[in-house]
This record gives structure tokens, sequence and C-alpha cells, in this order.
């Protein structure tokens, strides 16, 4: 903070002001000062520094000293000739020592720098800064404050209403020095802020708004964005704290958004869940001087649930603006980036959009290259998001996915090819004549990763590299036609294929024992503008990679169940191949039939199946943890058999300590049988219990 004494000399008759000499006093005593330009950071405390132009400044640092001792009142004194002798101006400056119990307000106004600075004929702004902090430490003095008394004074952020008119807005911080009484005691700040507030400004030239606004402090005037999830942009006003906390409400972004949608009447009802979302408000509390808390506003809805109402409930989806729908559909989904956008209710909206546009294929919609590229990072999108989310919407919205593709690929013309690759979802389309799949020994597809891939490659399992399908030329017979086109997918993860209950020859499933370990993989023939059914077909071969389970898939050993189990039930497959059934009404689940299994160890299962749908690996670690095949079979018998003998001894050990009176009358038998009992129980135990 910079304290300044300006002497405001005398205009000689041309208009140019007169010399002068400046001095500061300390007492009767004059100090030495320092001539030259203002005190930087580097200069020690204990000089005075004198500008040129008649006026001396003094830098101090907080509220430390930087003019010299603390609680010493220097005096500043200006003296110019002029024409009838000369004329003085005087201004106390108080240097603050490090006392308790000082009572500090603030007081801002608006203000025209540029038209003070004119009138006063100063050169820069610190002068008119200076300007306003003798002002207003005058008039404290003209409103008999009974008191000594600090002002600095600093611009700060303009409101809106000020930088229309080019105004600045200033405050200047008041300290009252208790070493004398403020008349309500050193201690009342409502003294203090009454104080400050009864400052008339009106008359001070240059201050061209008064304000009657002061208090223990302001927080400033702030436009903020809200981001991740994004509820909209907020102006908080210039808001007085004036002796306790202030609170600030404005009305939600995007609520009020939906609600003038919701006015219009162009919109179908269901924009607000609840009636008390329409005039939700944010909040925000002015807690201290300069000091915003947080933003809060619970009901305010988010960027992308509004636009997914408005994109839903203002507009249909028609042939003439489906691919408009989709594209701004997957720029809301690129935002949607945190927990509160990536909510059931959304998903549902998103799902009704991808059915509705797959219904609109029947209308004669075409799908080309733009629009599958978003259809693919829609689903690549989706894919990120929470589990528990995902499962209900998931198959429809994989069907009406596998609809748009199937599409893609039947408007291909001639030989022509496409190929989307995105980190989480793959889409391959190949157009061509019969004859040449069968020339080629059928088809296969080996996905890629995108040029721009976000994963790390030098940590990472390229899981990609590792999965194929493969089709026999056999799948091409069902064709009725001449050319016929095949789509590949592939998607890193089975977020979007929930595990619904699934059951095997094993045993049963649950959430915490079995799993979809490997990514999953689809293929589908298309001929004409229908996909063919194909199932009864040998020859259809996909291979995929395990994911490791935080160790539990990598550590297994790699052994088979022959010869080594001959006596016990045992089941040693480490994964099992499983097909995806997804029927037209959005439903589907997990099933291992039509698929074989085959596990040489290498950490990549061969599936053998007769169909073609979506194909993954799936592995019940229950049941590998409780039937391991190791070769145990000889232990356990001799376990068996050796706790069985124990048993019989100790049942004739009881029977004898209890049949015999001569030793059952003895103290230490009847502690005997006692312990007999305990460990004939404790075997009987282990032997029923030594399988399970």
């Amino acid at each position: 903070e910079e304290l300044r004494c300006v002497s405001e000399g005398p205009l000689d008759s041309d208009g140019n002001q007169c010399g002068g000499s400046v001095m500061w006093l300390q007492g009767d005593q004059q100090v030495p000062v320092v001539t030259g330009a203002l005190a930087s950071d580097d200069d020690p405390p204990g000089k005075l520094y004198t500008s040129v132009g008649g006026s001396s400044l003094v830098t101090l640092e907080g509220v430390g000293v930087r003019m010299g001792v603390a609680d010493s009142i220097y005096t500043c004194q200006a003296v110019a000739p002029n024409s009838k002798g000369t004329s003085q101006q005087e201004l106390n400056v108080t240097v603050l020592g490090d006392k308790t119990g000082n009572q500090t307000a603030y007081i801002r106004f608006s203000t025209n720098t540029s038209e003070t600075r004119q009138l006063q004929g100063f050169p820069s702004n610190h002068y008119a800064l200076a300007y306003y902090e003798t002002q207003v430490l005058n008039r404290l003095t003209e409103d008999d404050v009974e008191t000594q008394e600090f002002v600095s004074c600093a611009t700060v952020p303009s409101r809106l209403e000020d930088t229309a008119k080019g105004w600045e807005r200033v405050e200047c911080r008041v300290e009252f020095i208790c070493s004398s009484q403020l008349k309500g005691g050193c201690n009342d700040t409502q003294s203090a802020i009454g104080a400050v507030t009864s400052v008339d400004l009106k008359a001070v030239s240059g201050l061209v708004q008064n304000t009657s606004q002061a208090g223990a402090g302001f927080c400033n005037y702030e436009k903020v964005s809200t981001m991740s999830p994004d509820k909209g942009d907020y102006q908080w006003p210039e808001t007085l704290n004036a002796l306790q906390p202030e609170s600030v409400s404005l009305p939600c972004s995007y609520n009020q958004l939906l609600l003038e949608y919701e006015i219009s009447g162009n919109c179908s009802s269901g924009l607000f869940e609840e009636e008390e979302d329409e005039n939700a408000m944010a909040t925000r509390l002015c807690a201290g001087h300069l000091s915003w808390d947080p933003y809060g506003g619970k009901r305010c809805i988010e960027a992308s649930a509004a636009n997914l109402r408005i994109l839903t409930k203002c507009r249909e989806t028609t042939v003439d603006n489906a691919e408009e729908t989709i594209s701004r559909l997957n720029l809301i989904l690129d935002q949607a980036t945190s927990q509160e956008d990536q909510t059931s209710d959304n998903l549902e909206l998103v799902a009704d959009i991808l059915t509705d546009t797959a219904h609109l294929l029947e209308e004669g919609l075409m799908v080309d290259q733009e629009f599958a590229e978003n259809t693919v990072e829609i689903v690549d999108s989706l894919s990120e998001w929470p589990p528990e989310v995902v499962e209900e919407q998931g198959p429809q919205i994989v069907l009406s996915f596998e609809t748009l593709s199937n599409a893609l690929v039947a408007g291909l013309n001639g030989t022509d090819s496409v190929s989307i690759p995105r980190d989480g979802v793959t889409l391959t389309g190949i157009k061509n004549a019969i004859e040449e799949f069968v020339m080629n020994n059928g088809s296969s597809f080996v996905p890629t990763a995108p040029s721009n891939s976000t994963s790390n490659q030098t940590t990472d399992v390229d899981y990609r590299n590792m999965s194929r399908i493969s089709l026999p030329p056999t799948v091409f017979n069902a064709s009725m036609k001449q050319e016929v086109g095949v789509v590949y997918s592939y998607y890193s993860t089975s977020i979007l294929f929930p595990l619904a209950g699934f059951n095997n020859t094993s045993g049963n499933c649950t959430d915490s024992t079995c799993f979809i370990s490997s990514p999953v993989i689809a293929a589908s023939v298309v001929s004409g503008d229908e996909s063919l059914s194909i199932t009864d077909t040998p020859g259809i071969v996909v291979e995929l990679p395990l994911f490791d389970l935080g160790g539990l898939i990598a550590n297994w050993s790699n052994e088979t169940c022959s010869n080594t189990c001959p006596e016990l039930t045992c089941n040693c497959s480490r994964a099992m191949c499983v097909s995806y059934n997804l029927t037209e009404d959005g439903r589907g689940d997990w099933t291992p039939e039509g698929c074989e299994t085959i596990d040489d160890g290498t950490g990549v299962i061969q599936c053998n199946c007769t169909h073609l749908t979506n194909f993954a690996v799936l592995v019940n670690i229950d049941d590998r943890i409780e039937n391991t095949c190791s070769n145990n079979f000889g232990l356990k018998l001799v376990s068996i058999i050796g706790a069985s003998l124990s048993m019989v001894g100790l049942l004739l050990t009881i029977f004898t300590m209890t049949y015999f009176k001569k030793v059952r009358r003895k103290d230490a038998s009847k502690f005997h049988v006692q312990l007999c009992v305990a460990m004939f129980f404790m075997m009987l135990v282990f032997v029923v219990g030594v399988d399970r």
C-alpha cells in the first residue's frame, strides 16, 4: 500500500504549478528524505521518499513499517510560494504498530478516475488514489470521529453498471487506531462502520457516484463458469458484508433455460422432474472481506441434462433432422464427464434418441460416414459411464447401434469399406461380392487402435491385437444376393452387456464371482437391407484375451482334469466362451450355448462357435478357487481314514471311562471324557466338511 502527500502548489500566470519545498517532520524534527522514485520492495524501512513535482510519497507494506518507528506520527508539510507569501498544506500519516483491538471498516464508491486526474492535474492514477485517501480522511475528521484513522484506497473489480459507464470501483480501507477510543468503544465494530457510513463524498470532485455502503468488508463482483458438472454461468454481484456473512441467490442457469422452453409451449411435459426445480436457486455466501464461499446449487440442473431434455422433448426426431440430432447428442455426451451428468435419467434419454433414430431406417433414413462416426463416438462415451448406470439401458443401446451399423454397411457401394476406431468402440464394415469372400477363404477382423488413442501404449496391454474373429466361406451361403456386407464391432469392455443372472452347469454366478473377463467382439452379415441370421454354421473362430482381474486369472495354473480327479467332481475350466442373446425388445443375457471353449494356457481363449452375435469370455472365480485341480485325492483319503480311526478311539475311551464305576469316580476321568467328546465332534466336522 502507498501513502502519499501531494502538494497542490498555486499556479502562475501561465498556468504552471509553482515550485515549492516538501519536507517530512517527526514532531518538530525534520526527517531526511530520499529524492527520486517510489520506494521499491527491496528498499529498507526507515527511509522517506520525495518525488519530483512537489510531492512526497511514502510506501508501507501491509502493517509493516517502511518509514521508520511504529506508532509514530509523521507530518508531510508542503510549502509553496505565491504572490502573497506562502501557502501550507499538511497531512498527518500514522505508522501503524502491531496493536490489538483495532477496528477496520470499508467504503466503496464509483469514480471516474480520468476525470479526477484531469481536474486535479495528476500525472497518474496513483495520485488520484492518494487524493481519494485524503478526501475520505478529511471527511472523517469533519464528522468529529474521535480517533486516529488510517486510510488506504485501491481499485477493485468494477460492477457491470460501472463498466457500462466507464467508471472504476474504488475501495477505501479505514482502520481506527485504538490508542484513541471510538465513541462506542474500541471493540465496537458497529461504531467503526457507522463512522465510515457517515462519510459524505458527494462534494468531492471526481467521485461521480456517492455510496452509503460501508461495512466489515465486501465480496467483489465475479463472473463464474461452473465446470464438472457444468451448471451454467453466474454473475455474482458485489456484496456487502456488514456485520455477518451475507447470502446471495441467483436463478439456476439451465433451470431458467428449461423454463423458457416450457413457457414457449413447444415442448412436451416433463422438462422438470419436480416442481421445485422450476424456480431453483444457486446460492453463495459472502463470508468475509474478499471471501466468497464455494458455489452451491443442489437443485440446479446440469447442462447435459438440460440439453438432453430439450433434444428429446422439444423437437421430434425425423428423417430430415436425424443427422443433426445425432451430432448434437454426440457433443452433449462429450461434455458429460462428471458423475452428476452420468445418471440413469440422462442415459434413458440417450437410449430413446438412438431408438427413435434406428426406427427411422424404415422411413428411408440414410446412414453415411459422418452419421456413423457420431454414433460410434456416442457409444464410446457411454462405455465410460458407471456400470450401475448403464446396466439397464445397455442392451437397448447396443441393439440400436447394431441396427444403424448394419444400415451403414448395407448402403456401401461396390467393394467399399469403412473403419471407425475409437478407444472404447470400433466399427468396421466390408462390402464385397460373395465370390470374393469365398476366394479369400472367408473374412476375418482384428480391431485397430485409433491414431489419437489415449491409452498408454508402453504400460497398457494391447488387447486389440490379441482379439480376432474369423468367418468361414460357408457363412455367406445364406445370402441370395451377389453382394453381401460384413459388420464387425469391438468393445473394449462389457459395460453395455450386463451379466443378468447367468447360470451354467458348474454352479450359479453372482456379481462377486462371475466376470466377463475379455473384450467383446461381434460380427453380422447383411444382404441387401436385411441382417442375415447365421446359425448352425461351424467354423466360426473367435480369439479373445483374458483380462487380469487383479491377478486372479494370471496366477492360475494351466492344469487339466484328465485322470487327476477320478473319484471327485472337478471343474477345471479357467474360462468359458459365451455369446450375448439380444432380443428385439432390448433385453439380453450371456449364454454358453453354441460355442466350444479351448484354453491352451497362453492367456488367449479360442471359441469355436456356430452362430454370429456378440462374443466374450466369462470366468467364474468361485468355481475355480473352490475346485482346484491338483492331484490331492490320496492326501484326502489318508486324512479321512486317519480321522475316522481317531473317532473310533475316542468313542472307546468315552465308553470305558463312563461304564466302569471305579474309573468313573476319579475327577480326572470326568475331564478326560469332556475332552474326548470335544475332540470327537471336531474330527466329525473335519470329515464331513473336508470337500466343502
